[in-house]
């Protein structure tokens, strides 16, 4: 019970710090970390030959806390004045000079004291995000001085205080590379015991490398203003909380009532008076700032030293930083735990909004009314109306609508006086030239002794002002002329119509321009026609055959919507969000991103300067790559982006980004030539290998983020034999940082975000590939580190419509986690399919059966907006169509065996799976294309089409021609669907190109003509076109006809521009002959 202070007493410690904090910064702590330093500094010196091997080694041994004395140690303390030389006294020692150790145990506790701060700030940024973005619509007061103000939002209120925090969490990054500094310069800094040669200097290198501190370029003993840079900046956190506690104690009074700290019982109690409820977090937060404040006085007394080692002023840190580091995260902990709960009260936001019955939208009058008579004059007339003068507001009474029989106050004169009282206060001019308060203003005007020829500026001549009449004369003559020549051209009707607005009011020049230029806010209100129509004739429809009982995409909204618009019972949308979803097509969607409208790409590349240009790559990558294939965090990518940080965002990873973003930019031309040097793509591509082998060495998370990108992006260029090496150092990599495995302690949260996302990510990437490529996957199990449970823990997309009055979210944090799970499956898949050092094998129906149990429990499980019925999205669309991909490719294999006796077809009857599986796909493929089309980049749909078209081939040639008509017209739809995406891919991807080839020889006659004819193909630009080899590893499905080798996207495509070859050299020999 020995504690006395709030930061180690057991009524106060939890309230004012956290457990771990203190314990970072307690006596066992600092001891440890001395032993640390002298170890440190015992193998560096070893390492660099200056003490003999092995010495090290032995000091190791002979030092450990556990084994400390700890009431002798606080003896020799007090007697001595510091700890060390009582410490080296009870353990082996090189005994260095003790300050230097003493100075490296602090540094220590400073280092692992900010991973621990920054954890908590980027919970409390995130929480802040979250609130900025889900409050961003909801009004409140705006206030200054205490009293209303302007109109703002709740959300922009968060987001003001979310902006100081980001700028902290900037200058962290800042403070770690700056201020964690090794120390050693013995005595007196000049490193003199170690001789005059360079081996102090080595020593101190190996030292901070041990240490994971940074090297400075001379001792820093006696320049202590980093660590008092450390505390101040501990203060300017604590002065940015104050600032959010002392908002949120306001807003929380019984008066305001718009905001109140998380509810938990009995917390902010009070002993006689049961209905209080005190903002607790925010009052200790408050006085934390305080205490912050007060530390930062106490380091900077600490930096005015004396000589070479100071005579004491630096004890004053053995108070200050403990105290500031368990104040600064206490503060933090008490601020995530009241905003990540806080209870907001839109309601009682609105009514105070209201309370002052418009004058809060004052400057908005005068501001409008200034374009008429003047800035102060304007500044004059609405104080004239505005009750400031007084405490109270004006009641209903005064406020009566002009044609009312209620009596007339006394301080309004006139009965033009009320119009504008009445307009002011009723909110109904604040564009002051609208129709209601035409006359209204022209009374402002008159009623104030006002006219156009008084000065409007009181610096204005009377030269100036006979000049501004004389124009406005001329300006005048000019309009009524034209009124003129227009009531003499008019029809009878509309002079007739020119006469009545006249008649009524109506401004000669605003007549004029009317007339001259139509009503432009009334064009502006009509939207243009969004609603997508394709063009591919006849056969885009959903047949009869294909609308079965058990086909949850039949009668899903979409299905609905596009091809059974006709029927009663189509639903009424009852938003534009929702509308623009089903009449435009994704591809145009933009996303809403304001810190993406605020980085500057051009600072990471060396191929571009228009960060215009840039940004709108990043804008076409991130609504179409990153949406199906996410392999990074894109929140902390585009923040590292935009502050200059290197944690999340690399000069490599933008490349690569840019690269892969080229081909979804419509602005872009030949996005589909990759070998074409002239090209955005091609330069993003070559910088980004560049860079790759500069760092081909070193392990890091946006190394391996941008190897998966680089991989993809040799994939569509029909490379993935390259592309596949990239796919094997990722892992390799990820293998060297432990990624798989659980995190290492002391890494921030957003450290833990983004290792967690780029983990799984990489798994499922490679899970992807393995399976598709028909080879053992490089990664056998999981991340052992779990998918969140948050849904929005990787972040969210928002994306806006041009018809539609709000951004749509995209889901994509439950997105990504549906994604990887199914992918985990997929890998189970794969294992199964082709182990490791054996060649493929065959899966039984049990296994298939195992699999397809697995397959529908995730299926069942999916998230609301991946609910069959709810599908719009491309990704999502993408999402269901693998799922039946993967079911059908499960027991094709058995398909053709049904009847096999060895085969156990009681429970599973694999006819029926693969049947149901591709109705489904030709279904979803239908629903697709007529939704979204071909217009955009959607690079996993060049698989699906392949898959779908290749399989409509196939089951066209199983099916007689004279019982299978419907299904044949079905099949033949199918590819020419199939065909429409493959060449619309190909404008972005030569991958897509060469597929669609293959499918077009593999076509026959009467498919291969109609091919030709709806997509436009030519033999002619086809021999012209194959410019590059394709090396591509990729079985194309096209049945059973050839083996697993034989199918790859490389031999297929090689066999065909053989046979090109050869049909020419035959048509030239026939040529020969008949001359």
């Amino acid at each position: 019970m020995a504690a006395a202070t709030v930061h180690d007493t057991s009524l106060f410690r939890d309230t004012f710090g956290t457990q771990e904090i203190r314990e970072c910064f307690s006596e066992r702590s600092y001891v440890s970390k001395l032993i640390e330093a002298e170890c440190a500094l015992a193998q560096a010196e070893e390492d660099q030959g200056v003490i003999p091997s092995g010495t090290a080694k032995v000091i190791r041994e002979h030092s450990d806390v556990s084994k400390i004395d700890w009431s002798l140690l606080a003896k020799r303390a007090e007697v001595v004045g510091y700890p060390i030389l009582g410490l080296v006294e009870q353990m082996a020692s090189w005994v260095p000079h003790p300050q230097d150790i003493m100075d490296l145990a602090s540094q220590l506790q400073i280092k692992n004291g900010i991973a621990i701060l920054e954890r908590h700030l980027d919970q409390t940024i995130g929480t802040l995000e979250s609130m900025s973005s889900k409050y961003r619509d909801t009004p409140m007061a705006g206030r200054t001085h205490l009293q209303h103000a302007l109109p703002i939002t709740f959300g922009y209120k968060c987001g003001v205080w979310l902006s100081g925090l980001r700028r902290h969490a900037e200058r962290l990054q800042q403070i770690k590379e700056r201020c964690l500094l090794v120390q050693f310069g013995g005595a007196a800094g000049t490193l003199a015991s170690l001789g005059s040669s360079d081996d102090g200097i080595r020593v101190r290198k190996r030292l901070a490398a041990i240490l994971g501190l940074k090297d400075p370029v001379i001792t820093w003993h006696v320049a202590r203003d980093a660590i008092a840079e450390v505390v101040n900046f501990f203060a300017l956190i604590g002065g940015s909380l104050g600032k959010i506690a002392f908002d949120l104690m306001i807003m929380s009074s019984n008066e305001l009532n718009e905001v109140a700290e998380p509810f938990v019982p009995h917390r902010g109690a009070s002993s006689t008076m049961p209905q209080k409820r005190n903002p607790i977090s925010s009052e200790i937060i408050l006085a934390q700032s305080k205490i912050l404040r007060a530390q930062a006085g106490l380091v900077l007394d600490a930096m005015v030293s004396d000589f070479e080692r100071a005579s004491g002023p630096w004890h004053l840190e053995w108070a200050a930083l403990p105290v500031a580091f368990i104040s600064v995260v206490g503060s933090l902990y008490q601020a995530n735990f009241a905003l990540s709960g806080l209870q907001v009260n839109s309601g009682a936001m609105k009514t105070n909004l209201e309370s002052t019955r418009g004058l809060i939208v004052a400057e908005a009058v005068m501001m409008k009314l200034a374009e008429f008579i003047g800035r102060q004059e304007a500044h004059e007339v609405v104080y004239g109306f505005a009750p400031s003068t007084s405490f109270s507001f004006p009641s209903q009474d005064n406020l009566n609508p002009p044609n009312s029989n209620a009596t007339r106050t006394p301080s309004i004169t006139s009965a033009r006086d009320r119009d504008v009282r009445h307009c002011f206060f009723l909110e109904q001019c604040p564009g002051i030239d609208k129709a209601p308060c035409a006359q209204a203003k022209a009374d402002f005007i008159s009623l104030r002794g006002l006219s156009k020829e008084k000065n409007e500026e009181p610096s204005e001549t009377r030269n100036q002002a006979l000049k501004r009449k004389h124009d406005a004369a001329d300006e005048d003559n000019s309009n009524y002329h034209k009124l003129i020549n227009l009531l003499r051209s008019s029809s009878a009707d509309d002079a007739n119509d020119i006469v009545q607005r006249l008649r009524g009011g109506a401004r000669v020049d605003e007549l004029v321009q009317h007339v001259e230029s139509g009503n432009l806010l009334l064009e502006l209100c009509f939207k243009p026609q969004t609603q997508f129509r394709h063009s591919s004739g006849s056969f885009l429809s959903i047949p009869d055959l294909l609308r079965t009982a058990n086909n949850p995409y039949a009668t899903s909204l979409v299905c609905t919507i596009k091809f059974d618009s006709q029927s009663s019972t189509t639903p009424v949308l009852p938003t534009s969000e929702a509308r623009a979803l089903y009449d435009a097509p994704y591809s145009t969607a933009r996303i809403v991103s304001s810190i993406l409208d605020d980085c500057r790409p051009s600072q990471w590349t060396t191929v571009s300067s228009n960060d215009d240009l840039l940004r709108e790559i990043l804008r076409c990558y991130f609504t179409s790559v990153h949406v199906f294939l996410p392999f990074f965090h894109k929140d902390y990518f585009l923040h590292d982006m935009k502050r200059g940080s290197q944690r999340f965002c690399s000069p490599l990873l933008v490349n690569c980004v840019l690269a892969a973003g080229c081909r979804a930019c419509s602005r872009l031309p030949d996005r589909h030539q990759f070998w074409n040097p002239s090209l955005l793509q091609y330069k993003f591509l070559a910088e980004a290998r560049r860079l790759r082998e500069l760092c081909a060495d070193q392990s890091s998370i946006t190394r391996i983020q941008a190897d998966m990108i680089l991989h993809l992006e040799h994939g569509m260029n029909g490379q993935d034999k390259i592309g596949w090496s990239l796919c094997i150092a990722a892992v390799a990599s990820a293998h060297e940082m432990g990624l798989f495995e659980n995190h290492p302690p002391g890494i921030s949260h957003a450290q833990k975000t983004v290792r967690t996302m780029t983990a799984w990510a990489l798994f499922a990437w490679q899970a992807l590939q393995s399976y598709h490529q028909e080879k053992p996957s490089l990664v056998t199990l999981p991340p052992s580190e779990g998918l969140p449970s948050a849904t929005d823990a990787f972040g969210e997309i928002w994306v806006k419509y041009s018809a539609a009055d709000r951004p749509v979210p995209l889901h994509f944090s439950r997105t990504f986690v549906a994604l990887v799970e199914f992918r985990s499956i997929l890998n189970e898949i794969t294992n199964t399919l082709y182990p490791l050092q054996t060649s493929k094998r065959r899966m039984t129906i049990a296994e298939a059966s195992s699999f397809h149990l697995r397959l529908q429990e995730w299926y069942r499980g999916l998230p609301d907006h991946l609910n069959p019925y709810n599908l719009i999205f491309p990704a999502h669309f993408h999402l269901h169509m693998h799922y039946w991909l993967v079911t059908a490719a499960l027991f094709e294999p058995m398909e053709d065996n049904a009847s096999d006796s060895t085969l156990d077809t009681s429970k599973a009857n694999p006819k029926e799976f693969v049947a149901h599986a591709r109705t489904c796909l030709e279904t979803l493929i239908r629903l697709y294309y007529t939704s979204h089309g071909d217009e955009a980049y959607e690079l996993f749909t060049v698989l699906l089409a392949q898959y779908i078209g290749f399989s409509a081939l196939v089951s066209r040639t199983n099916t007689p021609t004279d019982t299978g008509r419907s299904s044949r017209d079905i099949n033949n739809a199918d590819v020419l669907i199939c065909a429409y995406i493959l060449r619309g891919q190909a404008r972005m991807a030569y991958l897509s190109d060469a597929v669609l080839r293959i499918l077009d020889k593999h076509a026959p006659a009467e498919l291969h003509s109609q091919m030709s004819s709806l997509i436009g193909r030519s033999e002619e630009a086809d021999r012209l076109a194959m410019v590059p080899p394709v090396q591509g590893d990729w079985p194309i499905y096209i049945g059973t006809m050839l083996d697993r080798d034989e199918r790859r996207l490389g031999n297929l495509f090689k066999a065909i521009t053989e046979a090109s070859l050869e049909n020419e050299e035959d048509g030239e020999s026939s040529i020969d002959g008949v001359r």
